[in-house]
């Protein structure tokens, strides 16, 4: 980790206190600060990212951390050990009380990652982790943990291995690492760090600006519509949303013939039980297109699950505003098992860029990709499309490598077009893109299917995007 050597003692402490649940680019993040007076706001930060109720005082995450913390040290401590910092004390506080543990009289064998299942093997089997002895070599044991309420596996149960001091397989750490970012309530709660300086968490949290009230109705002083698709990010899923205005609700400047708007984009997502999960929030200076419209956008970063969109543009010279809202069901695009990210139909994929606040269409960068979106998919018969997509596969515990085949077909009607050879790729998380495809087809709405083969799993998924040529 870096800079860990520099570390204050404090620092160093509370560091070694939350490794069972931090994660490696926190870590990272957290051993550059300056002082150790940045150090004490990125850990508010840390909390406030696992609190699933901001609004309240009390983080019940943090509560039971501390208190799953306190029966692994004193469980699986010895001489010289934290009983926290080993695998035992990590299944505990990540997953809770195994629901069966047997000794493994035949020794160590490779453990199953969480989200499989190791064939059963004789020893003596035990109710719960309560009896296992502080003792830091002892007998290898076989912990199997079935269906938590945030957490599924592979057939309904997982068995773990664990060595004789208390050491996991490292596909199992590795998995252990995928719950512990599936435990963040608050991915948008991100850490901005510059030169050295952290933003302060009162900064980060939503404050009730005029933009974020509108959200809370249902105005519609001039024309809005809104599309979306869903990314994967490092821990979270990117939603990516763009709004089209009608630019003659807007106040409008023209200079020298450019005209251009200034309005506020601001989005929300909602859970079902009416908690606001992330926020943004953007003043842009947008063109006013040949169509008289003007496209911006927004970005979200939010857990899987489901959500209640809302977004809207707020033209703060006028006062005058719209608001849109669409369902979102967000796949885990960082889980074990086949996933697909958005099929996204876009007029360019540009290399090399860098995120702007300011520019209008930034929620379409992703990492160094900028991609040139084109409201509802319309196309000439002249232009040319690239077609965007990322898939997350199964891992090999051996190899820690997938085996996915992909392949992308353009219908129109039930009728193929257009195919690409299929391609296989071993990276666990593919981003790749197909074009530029002239779209010299008669004009007409078409569909394009991409279709995914998970070879470790042996299932398969599809995914579809309608697009128009006229």
């Amino acid at each position: 980790m870096a800079r860990a050597d520099k570390l204050d003692k404090d620092s160093k402490k509370w560091l070694d206190d939350v490794a069972a649940i931090i994660l490696s680019d926190e870590a990272k993040t957290y051993g550059e600060l300056k002082d150790r007076a940045e150090r004490v706001e990125f850990e508010r930060i840390f909390w406030a990212r696992r609190d699933p109720d901001l609004r309240t005082d009390e983080n019940e995450v943090q509560r039971e951390f501390l208190a799953r913390k306190a029966q692994a040290d004193e469980r699986f401590g010895g001489k010289g050990t934290t009983g926290s910092a080993s695998g035992c004390g990590r299944l505990l506080i990540l997953l809770g009380e195994p629901d069966a543990m047997r000794d493994d009289a035949m020794g160590v064998v490779l453990g199953a990652p969480a989200g499989a299942m190791t064939q059963a093997r004789s020893g003596v089997e035990r109710s719960s982790a309560n009896e296992v002895t502080r003792n830091p070599t002892r007998q290898p044991q076989i912990w199997t943990y079935k269906d938590r309420r945030d957490v599924s596996f592979k057939g309904g149960e997982a068995q773990i291995s664990i060595d004789s001091r208390c050491g996991l397989h490292p596909s199992v750490t590795a998995n252990l690492d995928r719950i512990a970012a599936g435990r963040i309530a608050n991915p948008g709660l991100t850490y901005k760090v510059s030169a050295g300086r952290i933003t302060r968490l009162a900064d980060l949290l939503p404050k009730p600006t005029p933009a974020q009230e509108m959200l809370s109705g249902s105005r519609q002083d001039f024309a809005l519509a809104g599309q979306f698709g869903y990314w994967r990010a490092d821990g979270p899923t990117a939603v990516i949303g763009l709004v089209r205005v009608d630019a003659a609700g807007l106040s409008v400047k023209d200079a020298g013939g450019t005209k251009t708007a200034e309005l506020t984009v601001a989005a929300h997502a909602v859970t079902d039980d009416g908690r606001v999960a992330a926020v943004d929030e953007r003043r842009v200076t947008a063109p006013v297109q040949e169509a008289g419209t003007v496209l911006a956008t927004y970005r979200l970063f939010v857990k899987p699950g489901h959500y209640t969109l809302k977004y809207g543009v707020l033209d703060e010279k006028t006062g005058r505003g719209a608001v849109g809202s669409a369902a979102a069901d967000l796949p885990d695009l960082n889980g074990t098992e086949l996933s697909l990210g958005t099929l996204l139909i876009v007029q360019d994929v540009l290399e090399g860029a860098r995120s702007n606040p300011a520019d209008p269409l930034d929620g379409f960068v992703l990492g160094s990709l900028r991609l040139v979106p084109r409201f509802a998919n319309t196309f000439a018969r002249s232009e040319a499309a690239h077609f965007f997509y990322n898939a997350n596969g199964s891992v090999d515990p051996g190899t820690g490598k997938s085996d996915v085949t992909l392949s992308l077909s353009l219908l129109k009607g039930t009728q193929v077009v257009a195919t690409t050879p299929e391609q296989s790729f071993t990276d666990p998380h593919v981003v790749t893109s197909v074009g530029p495809v002239a779209l010299q087809f008669e004009p007409g709405t078409y569909t394009a299917r991409l279709k995914a083969t998970d070879n470790l799993s042996r299932k398969t998924a599809t995914i579809e995007q309608a697009f128009e040529i006229r």
